[in-house]
């Protein structure tokens, strides 16, 4: 009777459990339908958006062709770099361009500022260039800034009116185009021109290009006397370059850089990074220098951190020619692939 009632109580547990199994098996049955379902609206919705996005492309770039006599490549071209041009309605977007020829905008300006025909207060700050004795066509690029940041620049502009030219000359740009980048950095407009002067020439002097300086433009708004000491800082540690972000950069970034390069330096000896890399992962040169071309921020990686990595991979077992299929795994610090490889073990996987 005993052994009886013990395999009935079994019985019991194991329908219990069934049981219990069925019920959360049907949870997650109707977790992934929902999941399912959620996805396919999501999609649904995707498509429908991109169903419009291309209709209103389609569209656009009609009304570009016919409003500024370009061919449909370069009306595409414009609509993909400037998309909030599909919110605007076609009225709108001609609207604004009447407005800009109305002021003598070209359309040669427009195309290289097509922010002018989705902008909502254009004639307000047409209004306010006209009132600067520039040529509106010159600083055109200076209307995508907010209308706020326009009054302040065009009052700096009365003031100072050959500020943009200076400028443009000192790095050797179109008015236009100078322009264009002081609608990115607006700062330029607040510098003293004889001190942005001399920090140019300064940078010049050392080996700094004029697109060196226009890519990082942030490096004129240090004094003559900071940049100089920085300059001498870097000459003082045999840098063969001098590069704006040692001008700008904390002191600890650059004593960091100076550290890994020295113990790159170690490591190398006189291999290039490619070289290096070849011998580490057993491939020939040219595949070495494809896997730094296709992640350009193994340049920047520790060769030391790295050369530590291959190695934990190694004793992982793991061959060389893995390694040259996913190069990103170098970025990685031991550490982190040590925590992975735990987690891996924890799941079971070895």
């Amino acid at each position: 009777m005993a052994k009886v009632l013990k395999n009935v109580n079994k019985m019991l547990t194991t329908l219990q459990v069934v049981a219990c199994n069925n019920r959360i098996n049907m949870k997650y049955v109707r977790l992934f339908n929902d999941l399912k379902l959620n996805a396919v609206r999501k999609s649904l919705a995707d498509e429908s958006i991109s169903r419009k996005f291309k209709i209103a492309k389609e569209s656009i770039s009609t009304q570009l062709q016919t409003l500024l006599s370009i061919n449909e490549q370069k009306a595409i071209q414009i609509i993909t770099h400037h998309r909030d041009l599909c919110q605007r309605s076609r009225k709108s977007i001609r609207d604004n361009y009447k407005t800009c020829r109305s002021y003598g905008i070209t359309d040669d300006s427009i195309i290289n500022c097509p922010e002018l025909l989705y902008q909502h207060d254009l004639d307000e700050k047409l209004h306010l260039a006209r009132e600067a004795s520039y040529d509106i066509n010159n600083v055109a690029g200076l209307l995508k800034v907010n209308i706020t940041s326009f009054s302040k620049i065009i009052s700096r502009l009365n003031k100072e009116n050959d500020h943009i030219v200076h400028l443009s000359k000192l790095l050797n740009v179109k008015p236009s185009e100078m322009c264009e980048y002081i609608s990115k950095k607006p700062f330029l407009l607040s510098l003293k021109l004889d001190r942005v002067t001399e920090s140019i020439q300064l940078l010049k002097e050392n080996g700094i290009s004029e697109s060196d300086i226009l890519n990082d433009l942030w490096t004129l708004n240090y004094k003559k006397s900071t940049i100089e000491r920085r300059i001498q800082f870097v000459r003082e540690n045999n840098f063969e370059q001098i590069k704006t972000w040692m001008i700008r950069a904390p002191l600890d970034v650059i004593l960091k850089y100076i550290q890994i390069r020295s113990e790159n330096k170690l490591i190398l000896g006189n291999d290039s990074l490619g070289e290096y890399l070849s011998r580490r992962l057993e491939c020939n040169l040219e595949q070495a220098n494809y896997l730094i071309t296709k992640l350009p921020a193994l340049k920047g990686k520790s060769v030391k951190k790295m050369d530590e990595i291959i190695d934990y991979l190694y004793s992982l077992n793991i061959h060389p020619a893995h390694i040259c299929i996913t190069p990103k795994i170098l970025l990685h610090s031991v550490e982190t692939m040590k925590k992975r490889v735990q987690e891996l073990h924890d799941q079971g996987v070895h």
